[in-house]
């Protein structure tokens, strides 16, 4: 993250979250997680005015959502 870009990511999982913020530790401030549910409309917009608030536009938004479910056969 050398070219002035900075990184907003939501994660469901408070295990996950604190695991990002450990590794965004040394960005200083360049990479944000926050909780979010994101199969939830209202959430997804909540995310937006977020970013929107603090870096004042969005440029890429990928969705790299998944569920896990076990195989229980």
């Amino acid at each position: 993250m050398s070219s002035g870009e900075e990184t907003f990511r939501t994660e469901v999982a408070a295990w996950m979250r604190d695991h990002l913020r450990d590794e965004f530790e040394p960005l200083r401030g360049k990479a944000r997680v926050e909780p979010a549910d994101l199969t939830h409309a209202a959430a997804v917009d909540s995310v937006v005015a977020k970013i929107e608030g603090r870096f004042g536009r969005l440029d890429i938004c990928v969705n790299n959502a998944g569920i896990n479910i076990p195989d229980r056969s």
